[in-house]
């Protein structure tokens, strides 16, 4: 398998990927290797059919815009069924480019052998020089000369007996005429099984010198995952995800048992489609809040460390990271839309909801120092938060015409602010989907990288936790407002309520304090309506916008949610 035949496959199917991260046609797709590990796994494992598993870095390219992406894969020797979903593409062994490894590997194998002629002849003049011969006695070839001579071809005449040679860049195929299927890996269950090898035993696999690319896994030991990934039925891939691609993990059903210090612990294993520089928040939050045992997102088992060569330096990063699974969970979306449309009472759930976040917001400043803003970077942060509203209400055009005074005047407000709180480690990109709930923990906090698409630097900004209190009510908002439009009905009733609570389970359990109605909770809440009502794919596709309502106001005048 080469890596243009991958490549070719990989041009046509990364645009129908979900997560694949540009709007563009296969054939405005520039795709090659930035790095490629192979998997050696079990040799006795009893798919015959499978021929190599390898995770590659494919540098994808539309346009000015770069992007790293995470596409495991395996290879076989038949169309596998179960395995359907998942199929990248298929080529014939032995096409076009079969002959180019060889002529590499000829051409680096003469280079060699002319190399080696022409440093042993320089080592013979070197000692025959020191030991004081004659020009006449110099200019006879020496003895090894004339072995290796008579070793060696003339130029254009090839060996009689040559030794077979292979690329170690290219895997020889043992039949040429076969037809072989390339599958993405994360519904496989023996590269399934490896990641979590690697992260539990913490294993190094590849290298940046030889391989392009290296992986090292890390394993925090909160969870037992040293169970294996033998089977389909341990398997389940969640397909609705739009920037990444989660597989839930369970033990074999042979290893349930009362006792909880043997039985293994199910995990989510997040594949990072869209690999950035630099540590992922997602991993270095789950780290920390690990460590100090928080009660409000799930436990973190172990990740995987990848590092690749761009030109002259050495770049890494993350490419997998695993937690604890939540069984028997609902994301608080769908609960709360289900609440709404049903005009149920959301306003306890809410209020744990509040207190949750207050509680997450207190563990990610102890983990994380928080700054204080002198002169130059509160103008910093405001400037920011003006210019993305600017931008955002130039997008909205006239869907926001009837507030322009309005937000002249919070703009105006908002160059004139001199106190901030301080500056912390945040969710980043908060809101209903990013929640879980069941009956016996409560609200479990997930998915702390941040907005996937912007650079790493920017998403570990320290910023303030009132951004994500913001995200959160405009997440109720729409939860309420989509309710509404299904049921052809009115929700506002349930979105006051709702956030409200909120509010309150907030500052029952923060210590920091929480002012609806200053100019910096105001121009938040613009920002994100803003910035989401008409820059969000959902309202690009159809058409559809959350409406403002009046859960903002300030000093009389009505202001949507953020």
């Amino acid at each position: 398998m080469t890596d243009q035949q991958v490549l070719d496959r990989l041009r046509d199917w990364l645009p129908r990927q979900r997560w694949f991260p540009f709007t563009a046609t296969a054939q405005e797709i520039k795709v090659n290797v930035a790095g490629r590990v192979q998997l050696d796994l079990d040799p006795e494992e009893p798919n015959s059919v499978v021929r190599d598993r390898v995770v590659y870095l494919v540098q994808a390219t539309v346009g000015d815009r770069t992007e790293l992406l995470n596409v495991p894969v395996v290879r076989t020797t038949e169309p596998l069924a179960e395995y359907e979903r998942y199929l990248i593409g298929s080529y014939q062994g032995g096409g076009p480019n079969r002959p180019l490894p060889e002529q590499i590997v000829a051409g680096v194998d003469a280079s060699a052998s002319f190399l080696r002629r022409a440093v042993q002849q320089a080592g013979s003049f070197w000692e025959r020089r020191r030991a004081g011969e004659t020009a006449e006695q110099a200019s006879q070839p020496s003895e090894a000369q004339k072995k290796n001579a008579a070793k060696s071809p003339a130029p254009g005449v090839e060996e009689s007996n040559p030794e077979p040679r292979t690329s170690p860049s290219f895997e020889m195929d043992e039949d040429h005429a076969s037809r072989f299927y390339l599958y993405d890996a994360v519904g496989d269950a023996a590269f399934l099984d490896a990641t979590l090898r690697i992260m539990d035993t913490q294993l190094g696999v590849g290298g940046v010198l030889r391989h392009g690319m290296g992986l090292h896994g890390k394993y925090t030991g909160a969870l037992n995952t040293q169970y294996r990934i033998s089977g389909s039925d341990q398997v389940r891939v969640i397909s609705s995800e739009q920037s990444n691609t989660s597989v839930i993990l369970t033990p074999p059903a042979s290893e349930t048992t009362s006792d909880t210090a043997l039985r293994g612990d199910a995990v989510i294993v997040k594949f990072f489609r869209v690999v950035g520089e630099g540590r992922n928040p997602d991993v270095e939050v789950g780290v920390e809040l690990t460590s100090q045992g928080s009660s409000a997102v799930p436990a973190m088992a172990g990740w995987i460390d990848a590092q690749w060569r761009q030109g002259l330096v050495t770049t890494a990063g993350q490419l997998a990271v695993a937690a604890q699974f939540v069984d028997h969970a609902q994301d608080a979306w769908q609960l709360a839309v289900d609440s709404a449309k049903s005009g149920g009472d959301f306003t306890d759930l809410a209020r744990e909801l509040g207190a949750t976040t207050a509680r997450v917001h207190a563990d990610l400043m102890a983990a994380f120092d928080p700054i204080s803003t002198d002169h130059d970077a509160r103008d910093a942060f405001l400037q920011d938060i003006s210019g993305r509203l600017r931008w955002a209400w130039g997008v909205c055009g006239d869907r926001f015409s009837e507030y322009e005074s309005t937000l002249e005047s919070l703009i105006g407000d908002l160059e004139e602010l001199r106190d901030l709180p301080p500056l912390q480690r945040i969710h980043g990109d908060y809101h209903l989907g990013q929640v879980l709930h069941n009956q016996d923990n409560g609200f479990k906090i997930l998915d702390f990288e941040g907005e996937p698409l912007r650079p790493i630097k920017e998403r570990v900004r320290p910023d303030v936790a009132l951004r994500d209190v913001v995200g959160m009510l405009r997440s109720l908002d729409y939860a309420g407002a989509m309710a509404g439009r299904e049921e052809s009905g009115d929700a506002q009733e349930w979105t006051r309520a709702a956030s409200s609570a909120f509010l309150t389970g907030y500052r029952e359990t923060s210590d920091q304090s929480l002012d609806t109605e200053s100019v910096l909770f105001q121009a938040l809440c613009w920002t994100r309506l803003c910035t989401r009502s008409c820059t969000s794919s959902a309202t690009v596709r159809t058409g559809w916008m959350c409406p403002p309502t009046p859960s903002c106001a300030r000093s009389g005048t009505q202001a949507p949610v953020a």
